[in-house]
């Protein structure tokens, strides 16, 4: 009796042990995703669906032994993540991406489809680079969105969840209607000549001169009729 109940036991222990590793190496292996909902507003705040935006996401940082380890190629980067407030994470974000762009790390590309979505999917634990290449136009808008950081997993409202949702700050540029033609300008006088002005003002004290000296010759005549 006594043998069995201690087969009994190690029959349990063992079947424990099984249960625990494989909770283990489930948990070692999870994987997580970042569903991108890409919407823009127009200067009249009108909401409009991003499709075609090209996403780029690049591995910053990954989980090992609970602690988060750079990635290879940003090692040397100099920059701290240790502040997590977000105007501190979008400071982050832009430099990392300043970083990657000057030793030419890449990632891997999507484009959002006609609902304004792309996910990217089987992500390790770590901390994740998004930014858009180049901007999207919809109509005569264009639209376009900072850089940003997403951990996996994420914690949301004291959760910590594997499939993160998100929608980018988007900025909207310029409205690119074409512009209107200009009006044809007024017709204006043509500028005086200067030398037709200085002949006519000649002209007429040459006039002058003759009226005040034919004025002279006949009061000349008129005076010297009456000495007579």
């Amino acid at each position: 009796m006594i043998k069995q109940l201690k087969i009994h036991s190690l029959f349990l222990l063992l079947i424990s042990l099984l249960f625990v590793s494989l909770i283990q190496v489930h948990a070692d292996s999870r994987t997580g995703s970042i569903d991108i909902d890409y919407k823009g507003r127009t200067d009249n705040q009108e909401e409009i669906i991003l499709s075609g935006a090209k996403f780029e996401i690049i591995p910053i940082q990954y989980v090992e032994n609970e602690k988060w380890v750079w990635q290879s190629s940003f090692v040397d980067c100099g920059v701290s993540l240790h502040d997590t407030s977000a105007e501190a994470r979008n400071k982050q974000a832009k430099q990392l991406l300043e970083y990657a762009r000057k030793k030419s790390v890449s990632g891997n590309q999507q484009l959002t489809d006609s609902t304004g979505h792309t996910i990217f999917s089987k992500l390790n634990e770590g901390m994740y680079l998004i930014t858009q290449i180049g901007s999207v136009k919809n109509g005569n808008d264009t639209f376009e969105s900072a850089p940003f950081l997403v951990s996996v997993p994420s914690d949301i409202d004291g959760y910590f969840m594997y499939d993160v949702k998100v929608e980018p700050k988007v900025t909207w540029l310029t409205n690119n209607v074409p512009p209107s033609v200009p009006e044809k300008p007024s017709e204006k006088n043509p500028p005086e000549d200067t030398n037709t002005g200085a002949q006519v003002k000649k002209t007429i004290w040459i006039v002058l001169a003759l009226c005040s000296f034919g004025m002279i010759v006949i009061l000349g005549r008129r005076l010297k009729e009456n000495s007579n």
